[in-house]
């Protein structure tokens, strides 16, 4: 009998505020487990208790990444558009957290909901490049952009697309624009390229989280 095998591989976002890199560990970074089988996840960082927010995403092969669940500690978590018996999220402190995926099934990578265009992009130096990411998901107002640099396992944020409203990071801003309308589609376009703009260009969509508090 043969049984099929199924590669894991998650990328996990803290936010305070949003930074990535070397400050967060995720292990295991590859993680291979039997179809039907479960896999679990955990994740730490070394950043002050203020980074309390953790948003794990998903990305399939041809697929741009998609947001699983946010979680705080403390708080029930807010999964995006996913079956949530199929995930099981834990955060009991600012510090660390995990993700179970459960019934793992390799037939559920065949779904496509968003897209990103070109794969593959050569340009000369001083050229600028556009990027295009759209999706079909109803409810999602939000296109965040990320870079991974060659030299680096982490991603970086470049900025984000809230309805046509672009919101670039400081280290980013007058390097790329962002244009669109982020319920269906966005642009990034990166300016004046040089070496270091070499890297993997990654999009998500996501939805808004709005909390109301009574007072």
């Amino acid at each position: 009998m043969t049984r099929g095998f199924i590669a894991l591989i998650l990328i996990l976002h803290w936010s305070q505020g949003t930074e990535g890199g070397d400050d967060v560990i995720q292990k295991p970074v590859i993680l291979w487990e039997p179809k039907n089988g479960s896999a679990s996840l955990s994740c730490k960082h070394n950043k002050d208790i203020s980074y309390r927010q953790m948003y794990w995403y998903r990305q399939r092969p041809g697929e741009t990444m998609r947001l699983i669940v946010f979680t705080v500690a403390g708080n029930d978590p807010e999964f995006g558009d996913v079956d949530k018996n199929k995930f099981e999220p834990q955060k009991s402190d600012a510090e660390s957290g995990s993700l179970k995926v459960k019934d793992l099934d390799p037939a559920a990578c065949l779904g496509k909901t968003v897209l990103q265009m070109p794969e593959d992009l050569l340009k000369k130096q001083d050229e600028s490049a556009v990027i295009t990411c759209t999706h079909n998901i109803q409810s999602y107002d939000r296109i965040l952009w990320y870079k991974q640099s060659q030299d680096s396992l982490g991603l970086k944020l470049m900025g984000n697309l809230y309805y046509n409203n672009p919101n670039e990071e400081p280290e980013f801003k007058g390097k790329i624009k962002l244009e669109g309308e982020a319920q269906t589609n966005g642009n990034l376009t990166i300016n004046s390229l040089r070496l270091n703009d070499s890297a993997v260009y990654f999009c998500a969509a996501y939805y808004t989280v709005l909390r109301i508090t009574s007072v």
